[in-house]
């Protein structure tokens, strides 16, 4: 049996003037996985333009970029 310890993150979803708009808890198994997560929620929100991830008191992920940039990465990595 494998047990994994799973990770609660903040993703605050930021507005045109980098402010928050909103706010969505993930569970994640890693950081990378929680990056992931929060740029694919920003890709859903198209009309927010970015994402920082929260890890209680320490900064995982910021992307100020918006999902354009989620899209031209992906695009890089294919």
């Amino acid at each position: 049996m494998h047990s994994y310890r799973c990770y609660v993150y903040r993703c605050y979803v930021l507005d045109g003037r980098n402010r928050v708009a909103a706010i969505k808890m993930i569970e994640c198994a890693s950081d990378v996985e929680a990056r992931q997560t929060a740029d694919a929620l920003l890709v859903q929100m198209p009309r927010f333009h970015g994402v920082e991830v929260w890890e209680r008191d320490r900064r995982v992920h910021i992307n100020l970029l918006g999902a354009a940039a989620v899209h031209a990465s992906s695009a890089i990595a294919q």
